[in-house]
């Protein structure tokens, strides 16, 4: 079976070439992808936590609980 394997590699060159190639591009975009949404994700966070620093935020309803 491993011989079997090995002869139809080497019997389509190109073939293997391509299917190699094309699996390794693909693994290295989701791998780039990853990284970006994780480097936009730490970007932002920090650019937050700096706008907000030492800002305390409080939520007021717009009508009291006796106007309802």
């Amino acid at each position: 079976m491993f011989r079997l394997t090995i002869k139809n590699l080497l019997a389509n060159k190109v073939r293997f070439a391509l299917t190699t190639f094309g699996v390794t591009l693909a693994v290295a975009f989701v791998v780039s992808a990853f990284v970006l949404g994780d480097g936009l994700r730490s970007s932002f966070t920090d650019v937050s936590e700096e706008i907000t620093a030492g800002v305390d935020i409080e939520v007021r309803n717009v009508a009291d609980f006796g106007d309802a």
